[in-house]
């Protein structure tokens, strides 16, 4: 009987146990099923916020398609018809560059974006001018350009492909010593175009074609080659965005020569095409210029000068807080000197120009050659003059005027000038 009895509650018991570690079992179930919810929820939630994340990155911009032209060319006459290049649809831009020895007539539809003087003011004064337009169906295979009196006339047109590019940015840079070379410049934007047309004064004996190596990492869009290269266009891709790009020359197989060179930056529009306020070339990028001179603002260099793009990280110079400005440096051939607290110029005699307008004070006449000093801070309208053995505009002359400096309006260089 006793042993009867043991066996039952053992049974009882085991029973008992069972039904306890059932429970058990489900309430971890019950739990592990809201965690694996939970994580699976969290789980979710963070690659939604992955993907709202990398939607909001800026999607980079793919690279223009650039369509190169030819360049057409007159020695002398009053018009010439570049072609459009083959494979210019409706809506793509058309750049023109346009080198010509007098005032130019620009074609209906045409807007002008920039224009540069090639230096010395004088008898054989040219321009590079620089226009664009949105293709129409209407157009025809041929531009016409016009200038107002016979003379040498250059013009190529390039297309850039696509109705959302648009001209944010244009500078100029001249010289009358050494190889062309194009402004500096800051990348906006991811796959910026740049563009820069080059015009050159130069007369080769014998009418030998003159060549021309673009800048490094640019492509040769045309070059006129006959008589002398005058014009030359090309351009690159700058892929990366907020860097800074120093000056690139042009090098030419036959040495120093007057020059101009006009620098475009192409992006994508900003605002859609069915905005009314909407120009369809234009699309300026706002860059804080220095329009001051004065050093104690962040002003410096001289009238004429190249304009350079540099960081302003502590919000001087006007800058506004930091990011990047434009600053004016002094024109090629201009050496400061700062013993003499003053610009040494090349190839120029300096005058002051008195009331009676005599120009005297001719200084650094020496051997044939000329070097002109103007000191800083200018404190008087100073003349430049070009020792010049020839016939000027008004009588067969031994100078050239070649530019006026009024007074405070020359500042010592940039540390970021060359």
């Amino acid at each position: 009987m006793k042993f009867k009895c043991m066996r039952i509650w053992k049974s009882n018991t085991r029973g008992a146990s069972l039904a306890e570690y059932s429970i058990l079992l489900g309430i971890i179930s019950v739990v592990a099923i809201i965690y694996v919810a939970q994580l699976g929820t969290r789980i979710k939630t963070i690659f939604e916020d992955v993907a709202v994340e990398i939607a909001l990155e800026p999607t980079p911009n793919d690279p223009f398609v650039v369509i190169p032209g030819t360049s057409e060319e007159i020695p002398t006459g009053t018009s010439v018809t570049p072609v459009i290049p083959g494979g210019t649809d409706e809506g793509d831009m058309m750049v023109a560059f346009v080198t010509h020895r007098s005032a130019l007539t620009d074609p209906s539809g045409w807007e002008r974006v920039a224009q540069e003087a090639v230096p010395p003011a004088g008898t054989t004064q040219q321009w590079l001018t620089v226009l664009a337009k949105r293709s129409e169906q209407s157009d025809g295979e041929t531009v016409e350009f016009t200038q107002a009196q016979p003379g040498r006339l250059l013009a190529h047109i390039v297309t850039i492909e696509g109705e959302d590019s648009r001209i944010a940015y244009h500078a100029t840079k001249t010289g009358t010593m050494g190889y062309a070379s194009t402004p500096s410049y800051y990348a906006m934007e991811d796959n910026t175009l740049v563009l820069a047309g080059r015009s050159a004064i130069f007369s080769l004996s014998g009418g030998a074609p003159s060549t021309v190596q673009p800048p490094e990492g640019w492509v040769m869009s045309s070059q006129v080659t006959k008589p002398d290269n005058r014009q030359s266009v090309a351009y690159r891709t700058e892929p990366q965005a907020d860097v800074i790009m120093p000056s690139a020359p042009f090098v030419d197989d036959v040495g120093s020569t007057p020059w101009a060179t006009v620098l475009l930056q192409v992006r994508r529009a900003t605002t859609p095409d069915s905005d009314p306020t909407d120009d369809p070339l234009l699309d300026p990028y706002d860059i804080p210029r220095d329009s001051t001179g004065d050093p104690s603002d962040g002003g410096w260099g001289g009238p004429g000068g190249t304009d350079v793009i540099i960081r302003n990280p502590d919000g001087g110079g006007g800058g506004g807080g930091g990011g990047v400005i434009v600053i004016s440096c002094p024109p090629e051939g201009w050496t400061w000197d700062p013993q003499r607290s003053g610009y040494e110029i090349q190839g120029v005699l300096a005058s002051h120009d008195y009331v009676h307008g005599d120009h005297v004070d001719m200084i650094g006449e020496e051997g044939g050659t000329s070097t002109g000093f103007v000191h800083v801070p200018l404190n008087h309208a100073v003349d430049l003059y070009e020792i010049y053995e020839g016939r000027t505009l008004v009588v067969w002359g031994r100078y050239l005027f070649t530019r006026h400096l009024e007074p405070d309006t020359i500042y010592p260089p940039h540390p970021a000038c060359r």
